[in-house]
């Protein structure tokens, strides 16, 4: 793909983890760094008239259906992805009790002298399984937002899960030097729960399909915590391709407005992460997600200028990194970017969300 500049895709929304690891590690990486950012107010211009190669899909069923909306909708899903809530996943796992022990990588809370704002996280690798359990953070509690960041690469990940959760954030890409995301707002076909075609306007002003976003994908969920017996729910996504997946817990969410603001970006061309400036309110909690199509050390990425590590999990041969920080004022972050070596500048999307705890 030929160089370019950075398209930033921006809305607010109203509605709508085997390996262990001790939180001493985790965090080792990343001590809670919280001040104000410099109000950086550059963004950067969209190409119109570049195009993407890729082929178009295969079809896996007929007959898709889907109207094409602003307004970040709901989709009801098919029979699948599924989820197993009280078979799959153990009796024992409840929010709010005795420490318990679940497959994965476990990361201790950041929190204030003034302010606790983040309940854990928690991390898992589905390896070559379209089936993946993930656990509420084992410092949760009722009343909590989880936020699931769930990824994929080479296969489907869907744009629905069930009625316990809600998508707030999306990025498909069809290949490594796409500039901007795919969302649900530019999917051509739905086929279930899975948008099976994605499109862009090219420079004649029409309609161009680009492929499936199978490359690499996000696609963020949130789900507040009502009861004790919300701890583990397992999806069943189509395919068998590595899944991977981080859940961090939040306090004081708006439950009303959870999402107070949203920006996804599919390359930014540097080796680091650059994540794109969004805007929110003081004692808002941003949280920036990345996801890199190759095996990446935390060493690699490590936490942008006033943000924390809040989960870092492996897929593979591909990595998701998830880190935040308390707003302690009104007004855009400015675009934050990680510190150490990075890696290829073709290969990561970055999702900057605000979420609202006005």
């Amino acid at each position: 793909i030929a160089g370019g500049v950075a398209l930033l895709l921006t809305k607010d929304k109203r509605s709508d983890a085997d390996s262990h690891i001790t939180a001493a590690a985790a965090l080792s990486a990343a001590t809670p760094r919280i001040g104000d950012p410099d109000d950086l107010f550059t963004f950067v211009v969209p190409i119109q008239t570049d195009e993407l190669t890729a082929n178009r899909p295969k079809k896996e069923t007929s007959t898709p259906t889907y109207s094409p909306s602003t307004n970040w909708p709901t989709y009801s899903p098919t029979a699948e992805p599924t989820t197993d809530h009280d078979v799959a996943c153990a009796a024992n796992i409840r929010v709010g009790t005795v420490p318990r022990a679940a497959p994965g990588e476990s990361f201790a809370g950041e929190s204030s002298t003034t302010n606790n704002w983040n309940h854990g996280s928690y991390g898992v690798t589905s390896r070559k399984n379209g089936s993946i359990k993930v656990y509420a953070p084992e410092g949760a509690k009722v009343g909590d937002t989880l936020f699931l960041f769930l990824s994929r690469s080479d296969g489907w990940l869907p744009l629905s899960l069930n009625s316990q959760w809600t998508r707030a954030a999306e990025c498909f890409k069809s290949g490594n030097g796409q500039k901007t995301c795919f969302t649900d707002d530019t999917c051509a076909e739905r086929d279930g729960a899975y948008c099976a075609e994605f499109y862009r306007w090219n420079s004649n002003g029409k309609k161009k399909i680009y492929g499936s976003g199978k490359d690499l994908s996000t696609v963020v969920f949130y789900h507040r915590i009502t009861s004790i017996n919300s701890g583990c729910w397992q999806f069943k996504l189509r395919g068998s391709k590595t899944t991977w997946a981080i859940v961090t817990a939040i306090s004081k969410v708006n439950e009303a407005n959870p999402i107070r603001a949203v920006t996804v970006q599919s390359r930014d061309y540097v080796r680091e992460s650059k994540f794109p400036s969004v805007g929110g309110r003081k004692n808002d909690v941003l949280l920036l997600a990345m996801t890199f199509d190759d095996n990446a050390e935390r060493s690699q990425f490590q936490p942008p200028q006033t943000t924390s590590l809040l989960g870092q999990i492996s897929g593979g041969d591909a990595a998701s990194f998830v880190f935040g920080r308390r707003l302690n004022r009104t007004g855009k972050t400015g675009e934050l970017t990680t510190s150490g070596p990075g890696g290829n500048a073709d290969k990561d999307i970055m999702i900057s969300m605000v979420v609202n705890r006005g």
